[in-house]
């Protein structure tokens, strides 16, 4: 993978071609050859953004195991206990319908020049 990256980094570089990779400064500073070597400063800054992209890779990973913790409970529910999962699936279809009504833009002008409830 490495080695295709490089030729192709290489071709583009020989092509004057601009790429739109997200490369490490860093890694840019060492290959322009404006350092000759890292400082810790440098090392701090890659530790930081290899830290930052671990954390944000598990929380992701994290995110989508619960999504599919709940999608499985949701499913074996009418199993395990059938009045909660149809109470649940009822509050789910009214929350859709409520949905429907707020988006629907012909239903804006009926709440505001509806006449008042009589109060009988």
């Amino acid at each position: 993978m490495f080695k295709v990256l490089g030729k192709f980094v290489a071709k583009a570089l020989l092509d004057f071609r601009i790429l739109d990779l997200p490369l490490n400064n860093v890694f840019l500073t060492w290959i322009l050859k404006q350092e000759s070597s890292l400082t810790a400063k440098n090392i701090a800054v890659i530790f930081f953004f290899l830290f930052f992209s671990f954390f944000l890779f598990f929380l992701i990973l994290i995110l989508i195991l619960i999504l599919i913790l709940f999608f499985l409970i949701l499913i074996f529910m009418k199993d395990i206990e059938p009045t909660l999962a149809n109470t649940i699936f009822d509050l789910e279809a009214l929350c859709t319908e409520k949905r429907k009504i707020l988006d629907d833009k012909s239903l804006v002008f009926l709440h505001f020049f509806s006449p008042p409830l009589s109060s009988n």
